[in-house]
């Protein structure tokens, strides 16, 4: 307490004096009614001791509108033309969300792109705040001024599942725990399909080893979790099909059978087409026919097999599948020697009676030594030049391809390089091979065995359909396909 003169009274009962503030709490933009005693016309507001435009109506009322600050706690007072001072009042600054945009890109359906900077257009924010996305905190969130907030998206781990764009909202919340309105965005998605035969399937592997969720997995993680879409339409036996009509029930994977042919897969696609981004494709060995290339009797032409295969099909489905999905990247992948030299000659022997090449018995599941060495190096050449030929044509067909496309290329020929050292039966193999027993040495053929009996595979084929991993990329294998595909995703 201090004592006053008459002086200050008299001065403190001619000071203008703010009564209330209507409203206390406000969006920046929003008129604020200032009821109090004392006003005159040249009177002004100041927020923080910073002045703004000022209305006043009467010697007991003015307006101004409440400027784009921080949000939060301001204080208010009125000042005079002499510098005369009014008491203090409150005014608070709500944060507003308006909208969003990225790469310094506004659109109206507010869509932006997990794994990447937004920037929240709005009001009353301040430092500190915190962006959620459905109630999930954001990463990295900075101020670059009261009026715009940027951070890092992540998809949120609660999202409703929306190949076409998944639907969320956006708030923030300031320090003091104060929250926005809610702001409805559209998080991109990531759309994949896989097409082909029993590589681009994953034979005898379990769902997380195959190459294409190891593709998801990277997708996913470079995108700051985006919601990734994957449908796969590949299975074991598929040919390219060129004018082959014949269009049969597609049965489960595992199981080799033609149909649908990859081709056929192309229009099997459920969704929109424009909407995949990434295709994963394979096709042609099973039209050369892998029984043709490791027969060692065999007198059939196998360049000029795959010559047709690689490249004149090959440009022919890649066409089709070109036309039909105008917006995807499409990754083809190559493939490798199934055996070598350094392969192990007695299960190589084994690999052929389960392939059917040969009928020749095993006696007590030991090999009969009806391969010679001579024999080895036919099958070694045979299946070197699948590898090779197959690539070079392949990488043909995708040149090829590309050269009739506007905007770019969009197809890329990924190698798996898995060499003669990893062929099937070395000592360290990229491929399943086959055990002397004649059992399979995937993990998955009791669950097979049941597929290939359900789909109503007898004879030969059902023997063939129980070892169907023999010569299909290992987990090691799968990587290495992973690894080539890496860099053009």
């Amino acid at each position: 307490m201090r004592s006053i003169d008459p002086d200050d009274f008299r001065r403190i009962l001619l000071e203008p004096v703010i009564f209330e503030a209507t409203p206390v709490y406000a969006f920046a933009g929003e008129t604020i009614t200032l009821k109090g005693k004392r006003y005159t016309k040249t009177d002004v507001v100041l927020i923080d001791g910073s002045p703004v435009p000022t209305n006043v109506y009467s010697d007991t009322s003015m307006q101004f509108s409440a400027p784009f600050i921080r949000g939060g706690q301001h204080t208010i007072q009125v000042k005079q033309s002499d510098g005369t001072l009014s008491n203090k009042a409150s005014l608070y600054i709500k944060p507003k969300v308006d909208s969003a945009k990225q790469d310094n890109k506004e659109n109206e359906h507010m869509r932006v792109v997990p794994g990447r900077k937004v920037t929240l257009i709005g009001s009353g924010f301040s430092e500190n705040s915190i962006v959620r996305i459905n109630d999930q905190d954001m990463p990295d969130v900075t101020l670059l001024s009261p009026t715009q907030l940027e951070f890092t998206l992540i998809r949120p781990s609660t999202v409703e599942q929306n190949p076409s764009g998944e639907h969320a909202t956006a708030r923030v919340i300031l320090s003091d725990g104060t929250p926005s309105n809610t702001l409805n965005i559209v998080l991109d998605t990531f759309s994949m399909l896989v097409l082909g035969d029993s590589v681009s399937w994953g034979q005898g592997l379990f769902e997380h080893e195959k190459h294409y969720s190891l593709v998801g997995n990277a997708v996913k993680a470079r995108n700051g979790n985006i919601g990734f879409y994957n449908q796969v339409l590949a299975h074991s036996g598929a040919t390219i099909g060129v004018d082959d009509h014949t269009n049969t029930p597609a049965v489960d994977g595992e199981v080799p059978v033609s149909y649908p042919t990859i081709l056929q897969q192309c229009d099997l696609f459920a969704g929109d087409p424009t909407q995949v981004d990434l295709i994963i494709l394979d096709g042609g060995i099973n039209d050369v026919n892998l029984r043709v290339v490791l027969n060692p009797f065999n007198q059939d032409d196998l360049s000029k097999l795959n010559k047709t295969q690689f490249l004149d099909n090959s440009k022919i489905l890649f066409s089709k599948v070109a036309t039909t999905f105008p917006n995807a990247k499409v990754i083809v992948t190559g493939y490798y020697p199934p055996v070598s030299e350094q392969s192990d000659l007695s299960a190589v022997e084994v690999l052929l009676v389960a392939f059917g090449i040969v009928t020749q018995g095993i006696p007590g599941g030991v090999a009969a030594g009806f391969l010679t060495e001579h024999h080895l190096k036919i099958i070694h050449e045979r299946s070197l030049k699948l590898a090779t030929e197959s690539k070079l044509f392949l990488q043909q067909a995708v040149d090829e391809t590309n050269a009739t496309l506007t905007g770019g290329k969009r197809f890329f020929f990924a190698d798996p390089n898995i060499g003669v050292e990893h062929s099937a039966l070395t000592k360290d193999p990229f491929l399943f091979g086959i055990n002397l027993d004649m059992s399979p040495q995937d993990f998955i053929a009791a669950e097979r065995l049941i597929s290939c009996t359900k789909a109503g595979c007898t004879g030969i084929d059902f023997e063939i359909c129980k070892r169907a991993s023999m010569g299909h990329p290992n987990k090691k294998g799968a990587i290495a396909y992973a690894n080539a595909i890496y860099p053009f995703l």
